[in-house]
């Protein structure tokens, strides 16, 4: 058995399943129907691109993301090396949308990416609770943030080859 079923092996024993690109789309559809769609969507998409965990998202700042080079400076908070990541075109333009909005609201002036209606920093159950509601929005199985994050590590082994 090669590196790779064994993964897929222990994830499908512990419950939690690989998410498919298509139920990240759907899942973004979801979050469109949202009171915050942009923030949403890319909330949804930031977890999955970036493969962040729900902590990492929420201490994100501002700061972090240069939009003149289209890229974003993660701090790994567990056991990993902190990294720069590039933005995507999509994912850009989505960012600019959302950085339009918050100034125009609460967020103006805070140092975080993501700020609540209240205009402070996202916890992490506000994460939960908006990818929660996005599956159920698109009609899909239970897929948690910790599903959204994992997928970057099978996007890593299969460009590495690992089979």
């Amino acid at each position: 058995m090669s590196e790779m079923q064994k993964v897929k092996a222990e994830h499908e024993e512990s419950g939690v399943k690989w998410v498919t690109s298509l139920e990240v789309e759907a899942l973004r559809t979801g979050a469109k129907a949202s009171r915050n769609p942009v923030r949403n969507e890319l909330i949804i998409l930031m977890l999955y691109r970036h493969g962040l965990r729900e902590s990492e998202l929420c201490k994100l700042q501002l700061e972090a993301i240069n939009l003149d080079e289209a890229r974003i400076f993660i701090k790994k908070i567990k056991n990993g090396n902190d990294f720069i990541h590039p933005i995507s075109s999509n994912e850009l333009r989505l960012l600019r949308r959302y950085l339009r909005l918050r100034e125009a609201n609460k967020g103006q002036g805070l140092p975080w990416l993501f700020v609540s209606e209240q205009g402070t920093s996202f916890c992490r159950d506000s994460i939960n609770k908006i990818v929660s509601a996005s599956y159920k929005k698109a009609w899909l199985r239970k897929i948690t943030p910790h599903m959204l994050n994992q997928i970057i590590y099978s996007r890593s082994c299969a460009s590495l080859n690992i089979s």
